[in-house]
């Protein structure tokens, strides 16, 4: 099971939409790929006036390379770069961030907290726990 599986397991067992996986997000920079996302939509008299996404990225320690041959020096600060360029381009577009990593997953509630603030109030305020999904993934 991967920490991406486990944060979207704690948003939706406790009540969030289902996110989409791998959501692909167009920027000037070029096309790029979210862990997971969330896409919004604000309505006035029956017409769209606002798009945007909230993202929920894990961040592994393989993603910057530790433990693997760029784990050191000019790679991994590229590697760092990148991430930042990438990010940045995506908050361009109005979308929201949240960052999570495996000691963050530790702490669902926290985790859940994080997530429901992206979100807009009148989005969470009645949220409900989904019964037959609290028990984490892979338990009995």
């Amino acid at each position: 099971m991967t920490y991406e599986t486990v944060v979207r397991w704690i948003a939706v067992s406790r009540g969030l939409p289902i996110p989409i996986a791998q959501y692909r997000v167009v920027t000037a920079r070029g096309v790029y790929y979210t862990d997971l996302a969330w896409r919004l939509r604000k309505w006035i008299g029956g017409r769209v006036v606002r798009e945007w996404a909230i993202h929920a990225e894990f961040d592994g320690a393989m993603k910057y390379g530790a433990g693997t041959s760029i784990g050191r020096g000019a790679d991994a600060a590229r590697t760092v770069v990148n991430e930042k360029l990438r990010e940045d381009a995506i908050r361009e577009l109005g979308d929201t961030f949240r960052r999570f990593d495996r000691r963050d997953v530790e702490d669902e509630d926290n985790v859940f907290r994080r997530l429901c603030a992206a979100f807009p109030a009148s989005m969470t305020v009645g949220l409900r726990p989904v019964p037959g999904l609290l028990a984490p993934p892979g338990s009995k």
